[in-house]
């Protein structure tokens, strides 16, 4: 009998023990998620910058357009206004062929960057996704080491604050476009004369390529 109670009392440490061990690896992992979210940098709203001002008619054609105070063509976004599905599919084929199925970073692409950097001695890959790109356009810091793995944690936390869609937004409106152009609306217009809607696959293939030319 007294053996079959230190076995339950046994039993019942054990179980206090595991209880205690998976309590404070969730209370590690709740104040890691705390300090992930307090202290990690995504500001909102996210991009502040001039826009320049369009002057459209009644029904939506622009009639005129001006540069804003950095003297760029950075059209105010319109983010109603649905990315056209050839631009989208050029952008995440040349781009980010998993952005819909990663949480901000691509593990597997950062692995093979590493490896290429390495082994050449230089930077040869920087294995940056819509998201990482999304966060070095709002903030605009040196191309750092350092700087590259907070962006990484910084695109992490973006996933959390943003949908697919609206990170799919920033990008199309504030990746440059050559020269002094700012987001697809004013590359449209500039480099064929259309609305993004009205390019043809080749045409999306341009401006998908020139934010990394």
């Amino acid at each position: 009998m007294k053996t079959i109670q230190k076995k339950i009392q046994g039993g019942r440490l054990l179980n206090n023990k595991k209880m205690s061990k998976l309590l404070k690896i969730f209370l590690i992992a709740l104040a890691g998620i705390i300090v992930f979210f307090t202290l990690i940098p995504v500001p909102r709203p996210l991009f502040q910058l001039s826009y320049s001002t369009v002057v459209v008619d009644e029904e939506g054609n622009i009639l005129r357009a001006f540069l804003n105070d950095d003297q760029q063509w950075c059209f105010p976004p319109d983010y109603q206004l649905k990315i056209p599905e050839k631009l989208k599919t050029c952008i995440l084929h040349f781009e980010d062929k998993y952005f819909f199925q990663h949480p901000g970073i691509n593990p597997v692409s950062l692995f093979r960057s590493l490896f290429q950097n390495l082994s050449s001695g230089r930077i040869r890959s920087g294995a940056s996704t819509i998201s990482m790109q999304v966060i070095r356009l709002a903030l605009s810091k040196p191309r750092t080491i350092p700087n590259k793995i907070l962006e990484i944690f910084q695109a992490l936390k973006l996933e959390f604050k943003y949908s697919k869609k609206e990170i799919l937004q920033f990008y199309v409106n504030h990746a440059p476009y050559g020269g002094n152009i700012i987001g697809y609306q004013a590359a449209s217009l500039k480099y064929f004369s259309k609305k993004p809607d009205h390019l043809t696959w080749s045409e999306s293939a341009i401006l998908a390529v020139l934010p990394n030319s």
